[in-house]
């Protein structure tokens, strides 16, 4: 197998990843019962990301800047609503306003089920 294989494999993967990453998002952000059957995993169970070697970009991500997992979802919730259309529709329909498709601070923090406890995530500080 080819490197230019391998890359090309890992980005399909790392895409793949991040479909389901915006699904279980656009499930939070669904009804309150949704985001409460979604709070006891904060990430999916997902065998594709076992084998995925290097990791998800994401994953990535939140080692190399020590995010939370509040943290990480508001960065999955910024970049899906460029990169997932029912999810920028979605966080559309929740501000009453078809072309208000991006995220807002205030919906993220409301789709945590129990809400958003931890206040690190607007601290000025670095963490550590």
């Amino acid at each position: 197998m080819t490197t230019a294989t391998t890359k090309t494999e890992w980005l399909k993967a790392n895409l793949g990843y991040l479909s389901v990453e915006f699904g279980r998002l656009r499930q939070q952000l669904g009804t309150k019962e949704a985001s409460q059957r979604s709070a006891h995993a904060s990430r999916p169970a997902n065998h594709a990301e076992a084998s995925l070697e290097p990791p998800p970009a994401i994953d990535q991500l939140c080692d190399l800047f020590t995010l939370s997992a509040f943290e990480r979802d508001l960065l999955l919730l910024c970049a899906g609503v460029e990169m997932d259309s029912k999810l920028a529709a979605q966080c559309a329909e929740a501000q009453g306003h078809p072309q208000q498709t991006y995220a807002r601070l205030s919906q993220a923090a409301a789709s945590r089920r129990p809400p958003c406890a931890s206040m690190s995530a607007f601290s000025t500080s670095s963490p550590g």
